[in-house]
């Protein structure tokens, strides 16, 4: 997220006519610097650019410093990434279908 969000400050610096900065944060999913966000006046100079992780982090981790849905506002969609699930060639899971067996199997 730290390339994307500078590669958006220069466009964005020249449109709004001021210095834009990019400062990664970066840590715990994306918590550390969306927290830092949350913690900022809110006088609209300090925005955050968020992973897909963003969306399932309230599931992983009850104890947030924060409620991703109640306290934060999105804003635009900026792109998009394909995630592949991966292991080694060796592995005994040769598709997701294998990995799905082993998990109702409790094998995993």
């Amino acid at each position: 997220m730290d390339q994307v969000a500078r590669i958006l400050a220069i466009p964005l610096s020249q449109q709004l006519g001021q210095t834009v900065i990019a400062e990664n944060k970066g840590g715990a999913s994306g918590v550390i610097g969306t927290s830092a966000v949350l913690t900022a006046p809110a006088d609209g100079y300090t925005f955050a650019v968020v992973f897909d992780t963003h969306g399932v982090n309230q599931s992983l981790m009850p104890n947030m410093p924060y409620d991703t849905k109640k306290d934060l506002l999105p804003l635009v969609l900026i792109g998009t990434s394909p995630i592949v699930l991966a292991t080694n060639a060796s592995s005994e899971y040769k598709t997701f279908a294998d990995v799905v067996a082993a998990a109702k199997a409790k094998k995993m």
